[in-house]
């Protein structure tokens, strides 16, 4: 059977997407249940997965519009530095992350 690594299994698009993918493949799952996302926590989790051969497919959800400390600005006057960095830290860096520790799988 085709390996699929999910990274952010846990948010409504990743669900999904392990429901879907079952059928045809054996579905690794990678959420915040799991993994704190650190560059070491993600090497951890690659290192045990290089057991089950090669992935057919990986696919990264991971990502935010609003928490319970986030929500989009509707003007710029809430316009917010520090909540900015938080949305390219999750949005962008983290995607990156998985991007370079899971690309060799």
């Amino acid at each position: 059977m085709r390996n699929a690594l999910i990274i952010g299994s846990r948010g409504a698009i990743g669900k999904a997407l392990v429901q879907n993918l079952r059928s045809s493949y054996r579905v690794s799952e990678l959420s915040r249940d799991n993994c704190d996302y650190t560059e070491q926590d993600l090497a951890a989790h690659a290192s045990r997965l290089t057991e089950l051969g090669v992935f057919d497919l990986v696919i990264c959800c991971i990502g935010v519009l609003h928490s319970d400390y986030l929500s989009p600005e509707k003007r710029i006057a809430q316009f917010d530095p520090e909540k900015m960095l938080e949305y390219y830290r999750v949005n962008t860096v983290l995607p990156g992350l998985c991007l370079k520790t899971f690309t060799p799988l």
